[in-house]
């Protein structure tokens, strides 16, 4: 077993190759075949009390299984139209899914309100906020990484400045 070989079954990655030994003809005694099978049997019963001990312990160890996701990240779309819509953007944000909310159709006091809740929401979860328009924000969870950023300079809509003269 080579070194990359290792590093992919001490990952979890691979499973373990049983390294075959060769010899020579004369100096190999008789095996007796169901002495065998015992070994083999005891040895496969120690490993799977092995495991079911640590799963009973809960081990906070979890394998790197590298999973496709054929979907995609699927981002929800939101306009609100009243401030009760802030929870459904909780619940996409609690389930994993990035959120675009278009705040425009909210009056300023209703939008406010609607950033303060959704905010803490982000904070919670340890999530990203980033302004993309005027009044156009992405939300994201922690398990969405967002790369680049837009010059908001300019924008008076919850720009930190203006949003204190409105306190």
């Amino acid at each position: 077993m080579n070194f990359f070989e290792k590093i992919l079954v001490f990952l979890g990655l691979a499973e373990e190759a049983e390294e075959e030994i060769i010899e020579d003809e004369e100096d190999v005694a008789p095996v007796n075949n169901s002495t065998f099978q015992e070994k083999k049997h005891k040895k496969r019963s120690a490993v799977q009390r092995k495991q079911k001990n640590s799963d009973q312990e809960g081990d906070s160890v979890v394998p790197l299984h590298s999973t496709k996701n054929t979907q995609g990240i699927k981002i929800h779309l939101i306009a609100p139209s009243k401030y009760e819509e802030a929870q459904e953007i909780g619940k996409y944000l609690k389930s994993g899914f990035p959120v675009v909310v278009n705040l425009e159709q909210l009056e300023m006091e209703t939008a406010k309100q609607m950033i303060d809740f959704v905010s803490g929401t982000v904070f919670a979860l340890d999530g990203n906020l980033h302004k993309i328009g005027q009044q156009i924000f992405l939300f994201s969870p922690p398990n969405v990484g967002i790369d680049g950023a837009i010059d908001t300079t300019g924008d008076e809509f919850f720009d930190q400045k203006t949003y204190e003269e409105y306190e």
